[in-house]
């Protein structure tokens, strides 16, 4: 019964332990899922700052070239220079200084790891945009004859060179982007190379900066810079074209103004300036009046540009909404599933782990014994008949405990009166030959100071007391003599009745003398009982006695009993001799 009550409380921890497993293996599956949904949310807000710095990048890469076309009119104009020119100049300086400022502050704002070198990048391309400004404000107060084509040339060089900053800058917000909202590549592409387009749109005008400003035609060196800045212009426009069908937002149409206005009439424009830049002597038009008419061509490459990153905010935008609401969804889901795994563990726990604790409980104390334990059912699930039926078997059980405990109870009284009834005289309620030898042999191996003395004696003239007076008054006889053994004999002697009027008394004595005069107050309290008969008289009782002394018995250091044990049938041999002896001397002689 141990053992199934202890492997009853075991399956209770198992089924906790398990429980916990399940808990555990689903919390760690929720916060995978829930980092997943936040990795991607936070992929697509890193985006859309990725985005926001990389429009503010294309945006000061426009800048930054447009303001190639007012500083190459500045340098085209004679002394005193033109206050249209100065003041378009110094504007087209303020928007680029603005937009390098919303650029920095874009890139201070986003959370990305190329921030730093891109931050370095941007701030190292407006160092060297301020010397390639005030390298053209040196070159502008020169009258214009003594401004040589080589430091016009390097002016507008040094300001070209300042776009290659932006480039990383523009490569790692895309890269940034791609992660976050996969679907706006495509249009950051085409915005890229938009901004390519511009910017070499920007330095084919700039490629006639030097023969403007000083007069002469185009050099061998300017057609073939022309040439390669045009092939360059016909390679992103194909670029540009081939991608325009590889989905179904965009369609040929989108490129309706962009051809018309400057793959049309813009290059057009420049072809014409080309043809009246290449004669011997030009009668080209002056810089300022070319950048007034070519400048705002290229504003259709601007408008295509800044279309395809409003499309890409679309994507960027819905895959943030799509990230979010995922978010959102992935923690209610979750928070879903934890409460009903709650609610079903919680259930679990009432409909089957508390029944089986309540009647393991419950076992467990009828089998330590106590049948007054109750069945408390009060709390537990009224609806599962199967709880029912094992809390009704229970009763059943406890009742049929009791009952057995009552059955053991009356098996035991009975055992223990027969028992006692075989081992005890019914009259005179000593114990009788069988019980005493018992008992005799245990006192005798007992490792107790002194000896052991067996003390047998037999009521004088008994048989004729009986036969004169009746059984009955030798029956009060025998129970008198036997009532003076009892309380003159110490605890632990053994005492009893052999049969008839024969008694003897195992006691543990000094010595012999000792158990001499044991005999002779017990005789002497004999012989002080007395009875009445029926006539009145007094009928005086006395004994005879005959005692053994059994030899010593050796013990080992650990109290067990060397050699042989002690016959008590020898003793009581011997003690009758002695008491025969008596007898023949005198009926109440003691010796």
């Amino acid at each position: 019964m141990k053992r199934t009550l202890l492997s009853a409380a075991s399956l209770t921890g198992r089924l906790r332990l398990q429980n916990l497993a399940v808990v555990s293996v689903v919390a760690i599956l929720c916060i995978g899922l829930f980092a997943m949904a936040w990795g991607a949310f936070q992929r697509a807000g890193d985006a859309r700052a990725a985005l926001d710095a990389l429009q503010a990048t294309l945006l000061a890469m426009e800048k930054a070239s447009a303001e190639r076309g007012p500083a190459n009119a500045v340098l085209g104009a004679d002394l005193p220079l033109p206050n249209e020119s100065v003041a378009a100049l110094r504007g087209a300086r303020e928007v680029t200084n603005a937009r390098l400022q919303a650029l920095l502050s874009a890139l201070s704002a986003s959370r990305c790891e190329q921030c730093g070198p891109s931050l370095r990048a941007v701030e190292r391309a407006r160092l060297d945009l301020a010397a390639a400004s005030a390298n053209v404000d040196l070159l502008a107060q020169r009258p214009r004859e003594m401004r040589s084509d080589a430091a016009v040339r390097d002016a507008v060089d040094r300001m070209v060179r300042v776009i290659a900053d932006f480039t990383p800058v523009a490569s790692s917000r895309i890269n940034v982007v791609s992660r976050g909202a996969p679907e706006a590549l495509h249009f950051l592409v085409l915005a890229r190379l938009a901004a390519d387009l511009r910017e070499y749109a920007g330095q084919l005008g700039s490629h006639f900066t030097a023969t403007l400003t000083t007069g002469q035609s185009l050099s061998d060196t300017d057609q073939r810079a022309i040439e390669r800045t045009l092939g360059r212009i016909e390679q992103l426009r194909d670029m540009i074209a081939s991608r325009m069908t590889d989905t179904a937002v965009l369609g040929p149409q989108t490129l309706d103004a962009l051809n018309t206005q400057y793959f049309g009439a813009g290059l057009r424009y420049v072809a014409a300036v080309r043809a009246l830049a290449g004669q011997p002597h030009p009668k080209a038009p002056t810089t300022a009046e070319f950048a007034h008419t070519y400048v705002p061509m290229m504003r259709a490459i601007t408008d295509f540009r800044d279309n395809m990153l409003s499309i890409a905010r679309g994507k960027v935008d819905a895959q943030y909404s799509s990230a979010l609401r995922r978010v959102i969804y992935t923690a209610l889901a979750e928070a879903a599933l934890v409460l009903v795994i709650a609610l079903v563990l919680r259930n679990f726990r009432r409909s089957v782990v508390q029944p089986f604790e309540a009647a393991a409980r419950f076992v467990d104390a009828l089998a330590q014994g106590n049948l007054d334990v109750a069945v408390r059912d009060e709390r537990l699930p009224k609806c599962r008949p199967q709880v029912r039926a094992v809390f009704d078997a229970l009763r059943v059980l406890r009742l049929n405990a009791v009952e057995l405990a009552q059955l053991r109870r009356e098996r035991a009284r009975l055992l223990g009166e027969l028992e006692m009834s075989a081992d005890t005289d019914p009259l005179t309620h000593l114990m009788n030959w069988r019980a005493f030898e018992r008992q005799a042999q245990a006192l005798c191996a007992t490792n107790s100071p002194g000896r052991v003395a067996l003390i047998k004696f037999d009521i004088d003239h008994f048989t004729n007391l009986n036969a004169t007076y009746g059984h009955a008054l030798g029956d009060d006889v025998l129970r008198r003599v036997g009532a003076v053994c009892l309380n003159t004999c110490q605890p632990g002697d053994v005492v009893a009745r052999l049969g008839a009027d024969a008694f003897v008394i195992l006691a543990r004595v000094l010595d012999e003398s000792r158990a001499r005069q044991f005999a002779e107050l017990l005789r002497g309290r004999i012989e002080a009982t007395t009875l009445t008969l029926p006539d009145g008289d007094a009928l005086p009782l006395s004994a005879s006695f005959g005692i053994a002394m059994a030899d010593p018995v050796a013990f080992d250091a650990e109290g067990r009993a060397l050699g042989m044990p002690t016959n008590v049938s020898a003793l009581l041999s011997q003690a009758e001799r002695q008491l025969h002896a008596a007898r023949q001397a005198r009926r109440h002689a003691l010796d």
